[in-house]
């Protein structure tokens, strides 16, 4: 498999690799702009909503590494919250927090300090936060890497030889 896309023309493979490139970056856009625009109808449901009180019954993975969702309860229904209090708040299961239920959509619920900016305060949350990012970072550099070096090998390896040549050359005279 690797010999045929190597052999394929550099055109080919370059423009395939662009294509992949400029559809990934579409979807990434596509997809920010949803969220963006679900964010603002959040913030103006928030604001025209009447908040009611919910406990917290369930807690979020970076609390106890169990569960992505936080779940609450409402009037005696457990529903997840499409957006959960603040990473760094200090509410945590058990704690009755403030919610707003969308009257159009009764499973579509979110709290009420869900867009409140919220920092670390202790120096090992900043670390953690610092070595998250770095992981992050780490992970798409190697995932990026191995896909370009796959598209672009033969091109590197010729523009390597060159350049070893023309050292050589220039050595000799």
């Amino acid at each position: 498999m690797l010999g045929v896309v190597h052999s394929w023309h550099v055109a080919v493979r370059g423009s395939l690799l662009a294509s992949v490139a400029i559809l990934g970056i579409v979807l990434f856009s596509v997809g920010g702009a949803v969220e963006e625009r679900q964010y603002e109808a959040d913030k103006v449901l928030v604001q025209t909503v009447e908040a009611q009180d919910a406990l917290w019954v369930v807690s979020p993975w970076w609390k106890n590494g169990k569960s992505n969702t936080v779940y609450v309860e409402v009037a005696g229904q457990r529903l997840a919250l499409d957006r959960s209090p603040p990473m760094y708040s200090d509410q945590q299961v058990g704690d009755v927090i403030r919610v707003v239920v969308d009257p159009q959509d009764e499973s579509h619920v979110v709290a009420t300090d869900f867009d409140v900016t919220s920092v670390p305060i202790e120096p090992i949350d900043h670390i953690l936060v610092f070595v998250w990012a770095a992981c992050v970072i780490l992970v798409l550099f190697a995932v990026v890497c191995p896909v370009v070096l796959f598209f672009l090998y033969p091109e590197l390896r010729m523009l390597v030889s060159k350049l070893r040549g023309s050292r050589i050359a220039k050595g000799r005279g």
